[in-house]
């Protein structure tokens, strides 16, 4: 009796212990989930604030319009919308390509808030290689005549306006066969901000380009506190600086070296954030939550980030569509346009993604070659491309070997007119020829500096002009799929 006595008591001790160490393992749980939820609402949700749904393509109602708006033209002017057409669109769910390789859009749009549709003046395509450990941006020039689904021809940069981001990566995916799934979306406001919280960027800057961004700072911003007051060469920009360098089109070629500025931006951006400690990538990640709008998901930006510290060095190579010698000028309602072949600026796309493509027999165009209007191919490195740069794009003097060279505009007067080489700061430049179409060499460096130089198209805001037709007779590579074309 007194045995099984001792054995109760010696339980109920026993029992008394097993009680406090599960109170305080519930405790710590509750604090670990509270800390969970928090960091969740704090940290993870604003990314996500205005996230667009990816859903699965409705095919056959998608064919049954397309059939219907294959050959509308939809009116250039943003104005001109009716309201009822501007909506938010969804994401068309797409099968991935490649395992390895991942993309994902990356847009700048004008405007305070991502609920409103505008422009996108920023359209590039991030992709990654996770077994090559690059990193390939390439630029969609936003004069681009393609076909928005379910809606009609325009303007790629028009796709925003009608329906969103999620318009514009089903437009990509559609004319170019790809499969973007996430965005990251940045305002021009916060793309100040980013730059500022990386602790600025540095960049090599002609003394034309400083004088252009310390001028739009006292114009635009009414901002005298944030002049450029180093020498030319490698200068040190905080964000007001590097947003104003982004969107300078005054300077070169118009949308085609500003494109170019921007590419190299986000290879700056990108070397920058891989050199930094990972307590530091935290902070930046905690910091960036209400100045970036995405849809990736957090596992994959956790993975990506993973990879890309393993991987150490990442190269990153640059390019545009339209590639050299398959595009050519048009005017559609009045605006001037790029006019494009599709299947073949899409085998070249996908090349250059890494993609296999199906082989042409007269055609041999790869990774580091661009088409050229003469038919040739040729590769260059970061060292040629960067050679070329000071004669070709920044110096207001340029003249392409073999080139004509018609970049003038006055302020008052926006016509078409043959000048000489008279590039005025500040100002669009609305003259074209045909001939002023350098080749678009790739360059592969973590510091990007490629020279996809050529024709301007103007800007957005329907300023009207003429170009000639840069189209030279070439072979075309082949692509599987056959998109359908605009009726003449």
């Amino acid at each position: 009796m007194v045995s099984r006595l001792s054995k109760i008591i010696d339980w109920l001790k026993k029992s008394k212990k097993s009680t406090k160490i599960l109170i305080v393992v519930a405790s710590i749980l509750t604090v670990l989930i509270t800390a969970a939820v928090l960091l969740y609402c704090i940290v993870i949700m604003p990314y996500y604030s205005d996230r667009i749904d990816i859903v699965s393509k409705p095919q056959e109602d998608i064919e049954s319009t397309v059939n219907d708006t294959i050959d509308v033209e939809l009116p250039d002017n943003p104005d001109e919308i009716p309201a009822e057409d501007q909506t938010k669109d969804v994401i068309y769910e797409e099968e991935q390509k490649e395992d390895e390789i991942i993309n994902i859009l990356l847009s700048g749009v004008d405007t305070r808030s991502y609920d409103l549709n505008s422009r996108s003046d920023t359209i590039i395509l991030a992709s990654y290689n996770k077994t090559q450990h690059t990193v390939k941006l390439v630029s969609f020039m936003r004069d681009s005549w393609v076909y928005l689904p379910e809606r009609g021809w325009s303007r790629i940069n028009a796709a925003t306006v009608y329906g969103g981001t999620g318009l514009l990566i089903n437009t990509i995916n559609y004319n170019f066969d790809l499969d973007i799934q996430n965005y990251v979306q940045v305002k021009f406001d916060d793309f100040r901000k980013i730059i500022d919280i990386i602790g600025g960027i540095d960049v090599e800057l002609t003394q034309q380009e400083i004088n252009y961004i310390n001028r739009k700072l006292h114009s635009d911003d009414r901002d005298w506190s944030n002049d450029i007051t180093a020498e030319p060469g490698l200068v040190h920009l905080n964000g007001a600086q590097a947003l104003w360098h982004c969107r300078n089109r005054s300077i070169g070629n118009s949308d085609y070296t500003r494109t170019e500025r921007q590419r190299e931006v986000i290879g700056i951006i990108i070397d920058k954030i891989l050199s930094m400690s990972l307590g530091e990538v935290s902070s930046i990640v905690f910091e960036l939550r209400n100045y970036v709008n995405t849809n990736i998901p957090m596992q994959t930006i956790l993975e990506l980030g993973y990879d890309a510290m393993i991987a150490g060095n990442i190269e990153v190579e640059s390019s545009r569509v339209p590639f050299d010698g398959e595009f050519w000028s048009a005017n559609k309602n009045g605006a001037s346009v790029l006019e494009l072949d599709i299947d073949a600026n899409t085998a070249l796309l996908h090349e250059f993604l890494g993609y296999e493509v199906e082989d042409s027999s007269d055609t041999s165009v790869g990774t580091g070659e661009t088409v050229d209007t003469s038919g040739t191919s040729e590769t260059a490195s970061i060292d040629n491309a960067s050679s070329s740069e000071d004669d070709n794009i920044h110096e207001t003097n340029s003249n392409t070997s073999g080139v004509n060279s018609d970049d003038g505009l006055n302020n008052n007067n926006i016509d078409t007119q043959e000048t000489s080489n008279n590039i005025q700061e500040d100002t669009v430049d609305a003259s074209e020829n045909s001939n002023n179409i350098p080749d678009d060499n790739i360059s592969k460096s973590s510091n990007i500096s490629d020279s996809d130089n050529a024709l301007d198209t103007g800007n957005s805001n329907n300023v009207e002009e003429s170009t000639d037709s840069n189209n030279t007779e070439a072979d075309t590579p082949t692509v599987a799929t056959i998109k359908p074309t605009q009726s003449d």
